[in-house]
């Protein structure tokens, strides 16, 4: 009689958090908005009822693919995340099929449920896929396959986010967004964000950047567009490091 309770309440916990989506916290801090590639994503996370492909989202580590994709999960309000704890261990599933088993096939049949109610299939995201193309390439060929299956049905649309410039070669030849270093404008206004400091008197809140524009010219020609680079960059141009330095 509890291993049915269980089950009942992880169905019913799964179908809400998949009605309201995932709203996951984003710093504000040092953050740099990219409002055309936001605007990508966002149409892939709000797919239309007919869309019968998922999608893969990559580019090299540091550039923000998963910050991205959480801003606009937010902005479209309807997204779902693979990594929500609403699959509790317990109930007789648990005696036959391993949790993340488990945990998809609940998910299915929220999704059915979903697209019953709304029209069109939701979205679920697999980030950082890397780490399955290296320790688990199997589970990410089960990965695949359902979400091609279960794109054509039109039940759900997957998300796949890798951390690495290359893809497995299956996903080579589906609809692939790169997210890329940062313009050069983009760069200039991380720099120029990252060295200014709030100062609060009171109620009175004033802001003094610590760097001046050639140096803001400066640390861009020195290390590019690559968001780690200018973290390092910047990290050491606030400690007090020279240009010498850093450029070492």
């Amino acid at each position: 009689m509890y291993c049915w309770y269980q089950n009942i309440c992880n169905e019913r916990l799964l179908n809400e958090t998949i009605e309201k989506g995932t709203w996951p916290k984003i710093s504000e801090d040092n953050l740099v908005p990219r409002p055309v590639i936001v605007e990508h994503l966002k149409r892939i996370l709000w797919p239309s009822k007919d869309q019968s492909f998922y999608h893969v989202v990559c580019g090299e580590h540091g550039t923000g693919k998963t910050t991205l994709t959480w801003i606009a999960s937010r902005e479209v309000g309807q997204v779902k995340d693979k990594n929500n704890k609403v699959i509790q261990d317990g109930g007789m599933d648990k005696l036959t099929y391993p949790k993340w088993i488990r945990a998809m096939d609940a998910f299915k049949r929220g999704a059915e449920v979903y697209r019953k109610k709304h029209g069109k299939p939701p979205v679920i995201i697999y980030d950082n896929i890397s780490q399955l193309i290296h320790k688990n390439p199997e589970i990410l060929d089960i990965l695949q396959d359902d979400a091609k299956n279960n794109a054509d049905e039109r039940n759900y649309i997957a998300v796949f986010i890798s951390n690495e410039g290359r893809l497995p070669g299956r996903m080579e030849y589906k609809p692939v967004m790169e997210i890329g270093d940062f313009s050069e404008k983009e760069s200039k206004d991380y720099l120029i964000k990252r060295c200014t400091i709030e100062k609060r008197e009171g109620n009175k809140i004033t802001k003094e950047c610590k760097i001046k524009d050639e140096q803001v010219n400066e640390l861009y020609e020195l290390v590019g567009g690559c968001i780690i680079d200018l973290k390092f960059a910047v990290n050491e141009f606030l400690a007090g490091q020279s240009f010498e330095d850093i450029k070492r």
